[in-house]
């Protein structure tokens, strides 16, 4: 029997960590996927990163890198111990790319991403695996059933993170209701601000544009007042929108009156300057709170 080596050893345990790393990003960030559900982990409560970029690193990529590592760490020692020939380790290296491009077929379940590819490339360039493929030769069958073994292993893995298919029932249409405009005075006015985009400086937004935005709804009816350690009739969340090129615009939702959802609005991304979009929020908020506006499924 050989004899694991003190580099084998770490090795594995690099490996292991590898498989951990994977697991857990799945568990805290990527909740929806089969072998989480099977668990009966529910897919509520996942972490979001509020950088997109990293956010996304995170997410797609960077378990697709830790279980690649892991798979190719546990090749190279067999491959020392003389447990897989040069054929099978080669073939175990590929399988990342091979299973992607089944996705990319439809052959597996899973979505095709050329970057989880260039994931797969980096990890492959980083253990210094270029190899040249020898002709592939049925000497000795206990290597080859290792290297089968180890595929197989790693194709469930693959299976196991393809998200399930769950069978979607439309919910019963709400019923009409029907609500009457506000006519009391003070209504009093909550405001709650957050960007669907790294907004650079969202705490000072936060601070300033409450006051802004009172300003506006008072501008078009005097009976808006801000609550100030008293219960809301109305609460704003106001998640302003960006096209990319610097063009705004807002999600809208008005919570309150004890009913918890009352309406919502959104105005488009056109607008440059952010005074002149929180006019106009406060300008169409305005529009059902002194005309009324209805819910559910009505005619």
């Amino acid at each position: 029997m050989t004899r694991l080596t003190t580099r084998h050893i770490i090795l594995i345990s690099t490996s292991s960590l590898c498989l951990v790393l994977g697991f857990s990003i799945y568990f805290f960030f990527q909740r929806h996927v089969l072998f989480l559900d099977f668990l009966g982990i529910s897919p509520q409560g996942a972490l979001h990163i509020h950088n997109g970029l990293l956010n996304s690193f995170v997410v797609n990529h960077l378990a697709d890198a830790a279980w690649c590592s892991s798979l190719y760490l546990l090749t190279i020692v067999l491959y020392d111990l003389d447990h897989l020939r040069f054929s099978g380790k080669v073939v175990i290296f590929l399988l990342p790319f091979g299973t992607e491009a089944a996705q990319g077929f439809g052959w597996i379940s899973g979505t095709f991403d050329w970057y989880d590819m260039l994931t797969y490339g980096i990890t492959l360039l980083f253990f210094s695996i270029i190899p040249s493929l020898n002709a592939f030769k049925m000497k000795n069958l206990k290597p080859h059933l290792t290297a089968i073994a180890v595929s197989v292993v790693f194709i469930l893995m693959v299976l196991a993170c393809a998200s399930p298919k769950y069978t979607y029932k439309a919910p019963p249409p709400a019923p009409c209701k029907h609500h009457a405009a506000l006519d009391f005075s003070p209504i009093l006015v909550q405001i709650n601000l957050d960007a669907s985009y790294n907004m650079k400086d969202i705490s000072g937004a936060r601070t300033s544009f409450p006051e802004i935005f009172m300003d506006d709804l008072k501008s078009v009816n005097y009976s808006y007042k801000l609550a100030d350690g008293v219960t809301p009739n109305l609460i704003f969340y106001i998640t302003v929108t960006n096209d990319g090129y610097n063009h705004y615009g807002a999600n809208v939702t008005v919570n309150g009156l004890g009913e918890g959802y009352l309406f919502n609005f959104s105005i488009p991304q056109q607008y440059v300057t952010p005074d002149k979009l929180s006019h106009d929020i406060a300008s169409r908020a305005n529009e059902f709170v002194t005309r009324g506006w209805h819910t559910g499924n009505c005619p």
